[in-house]
């Protein structure tokens, strides 16, 4: 018996936004660390935190779009939207009382998704992607005091050795920060084993 099982539902568009997510996952990721000591991961299926987060944010978006179809049965057909669409996926979210910049976050998830989707010869036909331009970005209240330079950041590194307690271990910390990009969950994994006090 050479038969093969056939599944009942297509899962094309589904297998297709998983691909686009693991492809900013790769991207994202510093590689294999199994190794090392994690905090237990938000998803079982992606490394950064980013690609969580843009995985919530499509899963949301499509749900608000076609509340009767669950992400993974989408068909090519579903993905096809305007920018009335968007225009009331945002004002839904200011309903929900997120913050702009959660809600331009979200949209641009979505955009990504539909970027690389219109690359792929089974969309390109259903998708415009004029539909996002055509939504401007929301305002935003910046919290940013400056940006710090890579020589600056060096200098503060530095200074953290004239501080009275631990200045080493400052010091040390803030280079190891500046290297990793301070990326928070990155330096949360590190365990100091071994360290001897002179």
């Amino acid at each position: 018996m050479n038969s093969k099982a056939v599944p009942l539902k297509e899962y094309t568009v589904y297998n297709d936004i998983m691909t686009y997510l693991k492809k900013i996952d790769d991207e994202g990721s510093v590689g294999n660390t199994r190794h090392f000591t994690k905090v237990k991961r938000r998803h079982s299926m992606f490394e950064t935190n980013t690609v969580v987060n843009y995985y919530g944010d499509i899963k949301q978006f499509f749900k608000f779009i076609k509340p009767e179809v669950g992400i993974e049965f989408l068909t090519p057909s579903d993905i096809e939207i305007t920018s009335i669409d968007l225009i009331n996926f945002r004002k839904y979210l200011k309903e929900e009382g997120l913050a702009n910049t959660t809600i331009n976050r979200k949209v641009i998830s979505v955009k990504g998704l539909y970027k690389f989707l219109k690359s792929v010869s089974t969309y390109s036909d259903l998708i415009d992607l004029s539909q996002f331009g055509s939504t401007k970005k929301l305002k935003e209240i910046s919290k940013s005091y400056g940006k710090t330079t890579q020589t600056e950041a060096e200098r503060i590194a530095e200074n953290m050795l004239l501080e009275r307690e631990n200045g080493l271990k400052k010091k040390l910390l803030t280079k190891f920060l500046i290297r990793i990009s301070f990326r928070i969950e990155y330096a949360l994994t590190v365990k100091m084993d071994g360290h001897q006090e002179s």
